[in-house]
């Protein structure tokens, strides 16, 4: 059976005879061409082995006398030869599409398997909402999956806790799960089961300890790995995958309803078309709330059944271009003493207990500010991995509400004295509604210049309506407009906190506009006004680093002790390392630049354009890139890559050859490869495709890609092609030089002949044939192979001019007169044509 999705190894462990045998019947008609099975025999069970090595289409694996149960999946991992692996309970019957769904749900993440109802310590079937009982036959449940399928096609990919993921479907990737082995191996006297095996393996896979173990949760302060980590496990509600546990009924929901004077903390949303954001944001809330609270304002995907299926509370709304509207239309439905307000692009970050103890405290204020930290830039500007600003996002109930279409504020209701607000410190909020793909796919610059012109039309006297537009302006990319509006906001305030705003808009847009030198007397007006000077530093340093006056830029960044900020908002402090880092590259002073530029890849991921110049600087400065290389994440060697690829073609693949030599294997490398040999000359090119062959990876051809680049020249792409046929044999080359040999110049032929032949020889027939499209490209042909020394190839093409010319007198003249000057002395008036259809023919 063919398939689609990439090719899997299900390792399955043997139990009794009937229940194994039931699960291979099952999944035997699921399997693809390049799966493998292997099925797992413990060393005491001698009646089911005997039984399983009769079946050719699986393998076993025996357990060796004395050996632990690590010992033993390591040994059955050693036999696996796909990407993906699969640990598989063998009380389980499957549905036909089972791999499919495991394969999609997994994407970035290190493992992904089916939800669960209960606890890995209690044996429960795996969830599906509708289910009545376990099933006793494979008919009866292939009946319920079809009508599952039928009416539940909104089942989702979602996220669960690490420990909620129940060990009887697993899916990794292999080269994650070695390492994560490694890691459990360490203790095979914990591992007395199956089920702790895998437990504990994809504990490792995710970096998070298992319930047994006496380990603390690692933490870090890079917002940006922990958002992906996030990402590290899903399971896919798709898979109805089912254990046949006897006396096992199957049920979903929470185990016990709260009431509502017990409801604590109630998370309000407002929810449309976000199925992508959703799994990380319930993520998020898990353990933290009460309640979740969706209003719905017209999702036209999948949203509504993942928000159900989570167990939020869903109403179907509408949206009104007013977002206090549908907020306080959300709120009337909560019931919690408390209001998270989170959005489906962000998530929480908190120790969830501490938080919790906050607000159960009699003397807590009426609602408390939390740093938001924005991935991408709502302003529109090129410098920052994330803004950080302060807002009012968990507030008691009974005491506020929202007001304002657009950037909407948290208010006291009427009648009702001003707030009280407090600060939480260890609790934050990451938006990803800024990155440069979510604002493409949901089209949200549109949708915010909209409601805040709508907004300026109605009240053009309100700052936070002309503050409003000015962003929206920046964010939609019209900077002199944005401009504009931050002047004009500059005019009619006095608050220190819009002014601010209004002149950091102002810098900012200036230097959008390359017009740097505009910004600086705004900088002292900002100083002026801030009692914080790590924002005025910062962006006069940038301003200074635009005027290319490198010295007076790194006095500036020199002043920023720790925070690049103010008292409103902040920008990552690895930010002004990294324009130190461009200063110091101006400057010359490449040994600093790299090691500032070192500084910000080790403190920011992949999240920062730093890549492409910290390659630079190092060859500028004769530096070996290992251990730059050496601080790539290694699941994220390809975003890494795609930010190399721009760069200067030297400075990459020496990069490139860095991070070959560490991890030789890697897809990302491969991609990087396949993407910047385009760029490279063909020496290079054929270099970087002897290695991949040498590593097994024949697959990507460099030399084939350059050959079908329908960018580069002709006779380039011939030459690619000739290489690739002559030095590796790689039979797709004379395809790829059929495509590019109609396009080869007349006046080029000898030259491309005679490349060919040195090259490889095999190919001039097929060049010829495609080459000659025309009477008059044949005729040019056979002079070039007069020339190359090939008289008798020539000359059946000249006759072949002679007998297809038709109409065009001159030709038929001009091959005629060749003919006759051969250096036969009897040539025949019409030559027999049988020689050119035979080389015609060979070269087809």
């Amino acid at each position: 059976m063919k398939t689609s999705r990439p090719p899997v190894s299900i390792l399955l462990l043997a139990e009794d005879s009937i229940s194994t045998q039931e699960c291979l019947n099952t999944v035997r008609p699921t399997l693809g061409s390049e799966d493998k099975i292997l099925v797992l025999i413990g060393h005491d069970n001698t009646k089911i082995s005997a039984e399983l090595e009769k079946l050719s289409w699986l393998k076993t694996v025996r357990q060796a006398t004395n050996s632990s149960i690590p010992d033993f999946f390591g040994a059955a991992l050693h036999e696996c030869s796909t990407e993906l692996v699969i640990f598989l309970s063998p009380n389980t019957i499957v549905p036909p599409r089972w791999i499919a769904d495991l394969t999609d749900a997994l994407r970035t993440g290190a493992a992904a398997g089916p939800c669960i109802t209960g606890t890995l310590e209690v044996p429960t079937a795996q969830a599906v909402p509708d289910a009545p009982k376990t099933f006793d036959s494979r008919s009866e449940f292939r009946s319920f999956a079809r009508k599952h399928r039928q009416t539940n096609e909104s089942h989702a990919t979602l996220p669960l806790p690490p420990l909620s993921l129940h060990p009887s479907c697993v899916l990794t990737r292999r080269a994650e799960t070695e390492q994560a082995h490694a890691i459990v191996s360490r203790h095979p006297e914990k591992i007395k089961t199956r089920d702790n095996y895998v437990t504990a393996l994809v504990a490792a896979l995710t970096q998070q300890p298992t319930e047994n173990q006496n380990t603390r949760h690692s933490t870090t302060k890079d917002t940006g790995k922990k958002h992906e980590a996030r990402r590290s496990l899903v399971l896919a509600n798709k898979v109805l995958l089912l254990l046949l546990v006897p006396g096992t009924h199957l049920s979903l929901g929470p185990s016990k309803k709260k009431t509502d004077s017990s409801i604590l903390l109630s998370a309000c949303m407002i929810v449309k078309d976000e199925f992508d954001n959703l799994p990380d944001c319930f993520a998020s809330l898990d353990r933290l709330v009460d309640e979740v609270v969706v209003y719905d304002t017209g999702s036209v995907d999948r949203s509504i059944g993942v928000c159900k299926l989570a167990g939020a509370h869903v109403v179907k709304g509408k949206w009104e271009d007013d977002f206090s509207k549908a907020r306080n239309a959300a709120l009337d439905l909560c019931k919690g003493e408390w209001i998270l307000h989170i959005d489906a692009d962000e998530v929480i970050e908190c120790n969830k207990r501490r938080l919790r103890g906050l607000l159960e405290s009699p003397i807590a204020p009426d609602g408390f500010l939390m740093p938001i930290r924005n991935l991408g830039s709502e302003s529109g500007d090129q410098y920052g991995l994330y803004t950080e600003h302060r807002a009012l996002r968990i507030f008691r109930r009974e005491r506020a509400q929202w007001t304002g279409s657009l950037h909407e504020q948290v208010i006291a209701r009427k009648g009702q004295p001003d707030l009280r607000v407090g600060q939480i410190g260890e609790a934050w909020i990451v938006h990803t509604g800024y990155r440069p793909d979510t604002i493409e796919a949901l089209n949200k610059q549109e949708r915010n210049l909209r409601l805040a012109q709508t907004s300026a039309d109605k009240d053009d006297k309100n700052i936070q309506n002309i503050l409003n537009l000015a962003r929206s302006l920046a964010f939609a990319g019209k900077q002199a407009e944005a401009l504009t509006q931050y002047k004009r906001a500059v005019e009619n305030t006095d608050s220190s906190f819009c002014l601010r705003s209004a002149y950091k808009g102002i810098i900012e847009t200036s230097l959008a506009l390359g017009k740097p030198k505009d910004g600086l007397p705004v900088i002292e007006k900002l100083r002026e006004i801030s009692a914080q000077q790590g924002m005025a530093n910062y962006l006069e340093g940038v301003i200074w680093l635009n005027l290319e006056d490198p010295d007076r830029a790194l006095d500036c960044f020199a002043q920023i002790e720790e925070r690049v900020g103010d008292e409103d908002c902040a920008y990552p402090s690895v930010l002004a390392t990294i324009q130190r880092g461009a200063a110091m590259a101006a400057a010359k002073r490449w040994d600093e630049s790299v090691e500032a530029y070192l500084e910000a890849a080790e403190n920011s991921g992949t999240e920062l354009a730093v890549w492409a110049a910290l390659a630079h600087s190092c060859r500028q400065a004769g530096h070996s890139m290992d251990k730059a290389a050496g601080l790539v994440p290694e699941d994220r060697t390809t975003a890494v890559m795609a930010q190399l690829i721009p760069a200067p073609a030297s400075d990459a693949e020496e990069f490139l050859k860095a991070l070959w030599e560490q991890r030789p294997k890697n897809s990302g490398v491969l991609a990087g490869i396949v993407k910047l040999c385009p760029m490279l000359d063909l020496e290079h090119v054929f270099e970087w495709t002897a290695r991949l062959r040498i590593s097994g990876a024949d697959t990507h051809c460099p030399l084939i890609t350059r050959a079908n680049n329908l960018g580069a020249p002709a006779d380039e792409r011939i030459r690619a092609a000739a290489l690739a046929a002559g030095a590796f044999h790689d039979k797709r080359a004379e395809e790829s030089l059929r495509h590019s040999a109609p396009l080869i110049a007349e006046t080029d032929f000898p030259s491309v002949l005679w490349q060919i032949n040195e090259l490889a020889p095999a190919l001039l027939g097929p060049f010829v044939f495609a080459a000659a499209t025309t009477p008059h490209r044949m005729f040019s042909l056979a002079l070039a192979l007069e020339e190359f020394g090939a008289n008798e190839q020539a000359e059946t093409l000249m006759t072949h001019v002679y007998e297809n010319a038709g109409d065009d007198k001159e030709l038929v003249l001009q091959a005629q007169e060749w003919i006759y000057s051969a250096p036969d002395p009897d040539p025949a008036p019409v030559p027999d044509p049988a020689p050119v259809r035979n080389i015609l023919v060979q070269g087809s």
